[in-house]
């Protein structure tokens, strides 16, 4: 008896709901693209990061400031924000963490009684 064959994705075996070809194909992070930075001729998008929302080009990244709204920014204001964050310095590093204890370890302290088991 021939056997059957066997999926190879689990898309082939799953149905895809037929509302998922009416979205554009877009990063779920990707909320909304405004157009091209005057700057670096690059898209500026809106994406939602771990951190919230922020407008990037690709490479520079600025987050939105509190009176800033998804819906109402627009390429003049991602823009400015762009060029703000390239004109800012960069950050400094942090250093590690001093809570973690040191990776060489201690010499054991011979005693009397240690000493005279050698001998």
């Amino acid at each position: 008896m021939p056997k059957s064959p066997q999926p190879k994705n689990w898309r082939d075996v799953l149905p895809i709901h037929p509302a998922a070809d009416l979205f554009p194909a877009m990063s779920k992070s990707e909320l909304r693209e405004l157009g091209e930075d005057p700057a670096s001729s690059r898209p500026i998008v809106i994406k939602d990061g771990r951190f919230g929302p922020y407008v990037t080009d690709g490479e520079t990244n600025a987050s939105l400031r509190k009176g800033d709204d998804v819906a109402t920014v627009t390429i003049e204001r991602a823009a400015e924000l762009l060029a703000d964050r390239r004109a800012a310095p960069p950050s400094p590093r942090r250093r590690a963490s001093a809570g973690r204890a040191s990776t060489t370890r201690k010499k054991a302290v011979t005693t009397a009684r240690s000493a005279s088991k050698r001998s």
